[in-house]
C-alpha cells in the first residue's frame, strides 16, 4: 500500500471524527493495521503533519493535532475565500443538490440526529467548492474538512448548538442561489463563516476557562440557539 493511500484513509478518518484532538497514534499498531512498513507509515504521517492534521513530538510520538486559536483563524480565513468564490463563480453549481441537502439538514435537526446534521452541513459546504470544477480545490477541501472537524470537536461539548445554527444559515444561502442572487449568496457565505469563527473562538475560550477552573457546573451556551420548530423552509421553484 502506498503512503499516499494511507494518508488519504487517515485524513478521511479524521474528517469523520474517528480520532479526537490529542489522540496518540501507535506507529506499530497503525503499521500493522495497513500491513506496511514503519518507513511507509512515517511517510504518510509526514504528509499529514505538513497538512497540520498530525503533530510529531520528539521522544513522545505522533498525535492528532489539537487546534488552537491561530490554527482555527487560519482555517477559517482560507474557507472564507474558497467557498464564497464557489457560490459566486462556480460553473458547476448544483442548486437542486443544495436544496436537497438543506431539506435533509432540517429533518435531521428536527429528529435530533446530530451525526446526520453534521454530515449534511459538510455536504453543503463541499458542494460550494465542488462547483468550481477543480480537482485541486476538491483535494484541498478534504484537508480543510478534516481540520474543521478537529476544530469543532474542540468546542462542541461547550457549544452543542453549533450545527443547528448552520441549518438556518444554509437555507438562506440556498434560497439566494435558487433565485440566481449569487453575489448576495457569496456575501452571506463569507459573513456566516466569519460569524462561526467568532462563535468557535468564544466557545474555545469558554471550554479552556472551564478546564482551568475545574468547573463542574453545566457550561453555558455562547448564545441562544433557535428551536428547530421555528425553521420554516420550503424549497422554492427554480425559474
Amino acid at each position: 500500500m502506498l503512503a499516499s493511500t494511507i494518508a488519504e484513509d487517515l485524513r478521511d478518518a479524521i474528517g469523520k471524527a474517528r480520532y479526537l484532538p490529542g489522540d496518540k497514534l501507535n506507529e506499530v499498531e497503525v503499521a500493522a493495521q495497513y500491513d506496511v512498513s514503519c518507513n511507509t507509515l512515517r511517510e504518510a504521517f509526514a504528509t499529514l503533519a505538513a497538512e497540520q492534521l498530525l503533530v510529531r513530538i520528539p521522544n513522545r510520538g505522533v498525535f492528532i493535532a489539537t487546534p488552537d486559536v491561530e490554527y482555527i483563524m487560519d482555517l477559517y480565513r482560507a474557507r472564507a475565500i474558497i467557498k464564497p468564490a464557489g457560490a459566486l463563480w462556480g460553473e458547476s453549481l448544483d442548486v437542486y443538490y443544495l436544496l436537497s441537502v438543506t431539506h435533509n439538514s432540517i429533518v435531521s435537526l428536527r429528529t435530533g440526529d446530530l451525526e446526520a446534521l453534521d454530515e449534511n452541513n459538510q455536504k453543503f459546504h463541499r458542494a460550494l467548492v465542488t462547483a468550481a470544477g477543480s480537482h485541486t480545490l476538491n483535494q484541498e477541501m478534504n484537508n480543510l474538512l478534516a481540520r474543521i472537524r478537529l476544530s469543532w470537536l474542540q468546542v462542541l461539548p461547550s457549544y452543542p448548538s453549533l450545527h443547528s445554527k448552520n441549518v438556518e444559515e444554509n437555507a438562506k444561502i440556498a434560497k439566494l442561489l435558487t433565485s440566481r442572487q449569487r453575489y448576495e449568496a457569496a456575501e452571506l457565505v463569507r459573513t456566516n463563516l466569519m460569524i462561526n469563527l467568532y462563535r468557535i473562538l468564544g466557545a474555545l475560550r469558554t471550554a479552556k476557562n472551564a478546564r482551568k477552573h475545574k468547573c463542574k457546573e453545566k457550561q453555558r451556551e455562547i448564545d441562544i440557539s433557535f428551536p428547530a420548530a421555528e425553521i420554516t423552509f420550503e424549497p422554492p421553484t427554480l425559474h
